[in-house]
């Protein structure tokens, strides 16, 4: 049986016994108990170990201390494996807990956010490692062009090779000897500090007032300033501005040893050493400083206990609609890959006397996430939910709320737009830059409660209720209920929704509706079009590409399905003579069918698309099976209008699932 060599969830690296490389051995684990969360002493990562990760329970003990012995460590149930009494943690190298600690002073690190979020991160079984949405500072080389933009990219990963890099990442960031020699060369200080005379409007303050000033800017500002100013022009040898760039915040304050250095120095020239080494030591120490402080923020939202989290959306007389991430079933403490999950639920009455709402919203490496919203109430006070943020808020003025507009991505809620009762959206708070788009939580009368779904640090489902509308003969369109690739189609799209074929997303699941406008506003590109392609992966039907005639001769258009790249393996054209003023005028599907539709589209079954000039092309959905043509069905379009596009739902690593038609009037 292969033991697991878990991976630091600061630094991306394994924690595993390699020569000359002692540090990457030496662990620590942050673990929860029934009682509190806790950081272990250092333990030992041996070439014999088993499956067992074992430390001492004292945080100021080593593996290696005289008087410790093995037996009187305690074993932590780390990352994938099962809780033992209660008692669950995972793993970080020693260096890298001691370079965290350096990036929290004066304060300790938040042991139990820390546990909370990392219980909240995908743990990947190909690398066993948690995913923090980012490659660690490129130690991980993503595989872009196989994924769609929304979906969790970083379940499909690979270490990266190079050579040089690994000898980076290999080095201890903590015992740096290249540090020692560069104190050494700048120890002498300069003789002299440059003086101008000043005539601009800065030069009436004193120089350390200027100095002061300077401090709080970057280097390259700080250059910019001088520019305009005159009066800036000594900051290039003034060893107070150069000094500041090591303090906590500076460009080099990951070199935290400088921190106290109170003795005279050349600090300008150490800047510029520090910034042209090529020490693995100083680079993997930055590398890792860096993922601190991107994780730092994180860690600081807080909570909000207003509100029972355990008291749902109130049922009666109300109609409620849901929007989430890929929810993921956790496996004991952690979930395999990809998605996210739901820690707790917090739930509110929307206000009667709301006068506006305020979003929290943190960056991320990848995308942007909503953390927490507070609603405003002119007699109750403020209503907050989830984690907010005061440095990262954004207020919009409302009184009534009729619907929200959310973008939703694989792991939590992206970006949200909230409409007025006179059917006006706001702007976007959040991004929905690369995200699904949905209007599902749009209704006709305005939101009575909303209740938001939260792991460790981010909103991931976004649930509301409002007084239930009369039943109608007809269900709601896709177009105002499904989550869309690629915004949602504009209501001059037929989305012919009677002849879809296939398995339609269910509202209960994450399942992006993803669509392509080949033939662009009311056909504009149409007399462009010059190949239709099926694109196949271990010969089964992923999707469609299109060609378009440029000035160049025919290139690369759009396509339908969720990536560009990794899939084109196999393909199946069909050349269309745009120019000349041919056109798809019919798209049939036939072969076998599956009496259940939501089981998606039968392997012996084809879709036959036919142009106006009697010309047709049949596109298997098993790449090599030759079908019987002769029996088909025409998937129908609007009355007077042209197809202009597809729409279909494609999982990840699986088959197209289904296919609609997209038509419009064309002039």
């Amino acid at each position: 049986m292969n033991r697991p060599k878990y991976r630091c969830i600061i630094c991306g690296y394994k924690i595993t016994p390699m020569e000359k490389q002692e540090w990457l051995a030496e662990f620590r684990t942050i673990y929860s108990c029934p009682e509190k969360t806790l950081v272990s002493g250092v333990g030992q990562r041996r070439q014999h170990s088993g499956n067992e990760w074992t430390v001492p329970s004292d945080p100021f003990v080593r593996w290696d201390d005289p008087h410790y012995r093995a037996k009187d460590g305690i074993a932590v149930p780390v990352m994938r494996q099962d809780p033992l009494n209660g008692r669950h943690g995972f793993v970080l190298h020693d260096s890298c807990w001691t370079i965290m600690q350096k990036a929290f002073e004066p304060d300790s690190v938040p042991l139990e956010r820390l546990v909370e979020v990392c219980r909240s991160l995908p743990l990947l079984q190909s690398l066993d490692a948690v995913c923090w949405g980012h490659d660690y500072g490129g130690l991980w080389a993503h595989f872009f062009e196989d994924v769609c933009t929304w979906e969790d990219i970083m379940g499909r990963v690979a270490v990266h090779g190079a050579r040089d890099w690994l000898e980076y990442a290999l080095a201890d960031p903590c015992k740096i000897p290249e540090i020692s020699e560069l104190l050494q060369e700048t120890a002498q200080p300069p003789k002299r500090e440059l003086t101008i005379k000043r005539k601009d409007c800065f030069g009436v303050l004193p120089w350390e007032v200027l100095e002061l000033i300077a401090i709080y800017l970057s280097t390259r500002d700080a250059v910019r300033l001088q520019r305009a100013s005159k009066s800036f022009l000594p900051l290039s040898t003034s060893q107070y501005f150069w000094a500041s760039r090591f303090k906590p915040g500076g460009e080099y304050d990951f070199m935290f040893e400088m921190w106290n250095v109170k003795e005279s120095r050349d600090w300008r020239m150490l800047c510029q050493k520090v910034k042209c080494t090529i020490s693995p030591g100083i680079m993997n120490r930055k590398r890792i400083w860096t993922l601190i402080q991107k994780a730092a923020e994180i860690f600081h939202l807080k909570l909000s206990r207003d509100l029972d989290g355990n008291q749902g959306l109130p049922p009666h007389k109300l109609l409620c609609r849901e929007v989430s991430g890929n929810i993921r079933q956790r496996r004991s403490e952690t979930f395999d890959d990809e998605g996210c999950c739901v820690l707790q639920k917090q739930s509110t009455h929307i206000p009667s006397d709301l006068y506006g709402v305020a979003f929290s919203v943190i960056p991320g490496e990848r995308a942007d996430y909503l953390t927490g919203i507070r609603l405003l109430s002119r007699s109750n006070g403020d209503i907050c939910l989830g984690y907010l943020s005061e440095r990262r808020e954004e207020f919009y003025a409302i009184d009534r709320i009729r619907g929200l507009i959310v973008a939703v991505g694989s792991r939590g809620i992206r970006g949200i737009q909230v409409v007025g009762s006179n059917g006006c959206a706001s702007k976007w708070f959040g991004s929905p830059k690369g995200a699904p788009i949905t209007k599902r939580l749009w209704g006709s009368k305005c939101l009575a409660a909303l209740e938001i779904g939260l792991d460790g640090y981010k909103v991931v489902s976004l649930a509301v209720a409002q007084s239930a509308e009369p039943k109608t003969e007809e269900p709601p369109s896709l177009r105002d209920t499904a989550m869309w690739s690629a915004g949602i189609p504009d209501q001059s799209l037929f989305l012919n929704e009677a002849s879809h074929t296939g398995a339609l997303p269910r509202p209960t699941k994450y399942q992006p509706l993803f669509w392509v406008h080949f033939g662009g506003p009311k056909g504009a590109l149409l007399s462009s079009l010059v190949q239709i392609s099926a694109v196949y992966w271990l010969k089964t039907l992923m999707g469609f590409a299109f060609r378009y005639e440029t000035d160049d001769g025919p290139g690369d258009g759009q396509w339908l399905q969720q990536c560009s790249g990794g899939f084109r393996r196999l393909v199946s054209n069909f050349s269309i003579d745009g120019p000349g003023g041919e056109f798809i005028e019919k798209v049939e599907i036939g072969g076998e069918q599956y009496e259940n539709p939501s089981r998606g589209l039968h392997p012996k079954s084809f879709f036959k698309v036919t142009t106006n000039r009697g010309r047709s092309k049949c596109f298997a959905c098993f790449y090599g099976w030759r079908p019987n043509t002769k029996k088909s069905k025409p998937l129908g379009i609007a009355p007077g209008t042209t197809i202009t596009g597809f729409y279909g739902v494609q999982v990840f690593g699986h088959e197209l699932t289904s296919l609609g038609v997209i038509s419009e009037i064309v002039d």
